[in-house]
């Protein structure tokens, strides 16, 4: 099995951030390449290019919501309501957090004992912004697609329905 140069193996989440431009490896490089281009070095959000990267962000996006909404929610709970895997969600929360977009509290000796939180750091908001503003393009696009196959299907069935239906005899 092929390993990242972190020592990790290759895991949908994983690969996201072993590559991640904040890794210790890129960190130089990134703060050279952002000097050189004049912007800042906080991490934006790019784009996801491939189908695979829009469904990692659809579900890191659904994830950062429900965090936000409930940051005290198991690890079960969310991969029931995400309809993943408990395991896609450890390694979607271990991807989330080494962004550094999702912060894990243990509050395990509080007097409420609530276990784990999960919190969205500052940067995550802003990434779940960002990731918000492509989901909802996304999505427009979709409905707009669907739209015009629903249109050319009602046309389809007003074609067939006004035509004379002959049945061999």
């Amino acid at each position: 099995m092929r390993k990242c140069s972190e020592g990790r193996s290759p895991d949908r989440y994983v690969r996201a951030f072993c590559t991640h431009p904040r890794t210790h490896r890129h960190r130089r490089q990134f703060l050279l390449e952002c000097s050189t281009l004049n912007i800042a070095p906080h991490p934006t959000v790019t784009a996801p290019s491939s189908r695979l990267a829009q469904q990692r962000e659809d579900t890191d996006y659904r994830m950062m919501r429900l965090l936000e909404a409930k940051p005290d929610a198991s690890q079960r709970y969310l991969a029931q309501e995400l309809g993943i895997s408990v395991g896609a969600v450890n390694y979607c929360l271990k991807a989330l957090g080494e962004k550094g977009w999702v912060k894990l509290k243990n509050f395990a000796h509080s007097q409420h004992k609530l276990g784990y939180a999960y919190i969205l750091t500052p940067s995550g908001i802003a990434a779940k912004a960002q990731i918000t503003h492509r989901f909802l393009a996304r999505k427009l696009d979709e409905y707009a697609a669907l739209q015009v196959e629903i249109a050319q299907l009602q046309n389809e069935l007003e074609r067939s329905a006004a035509a004379p239906q002959h049945l061999p005899s």
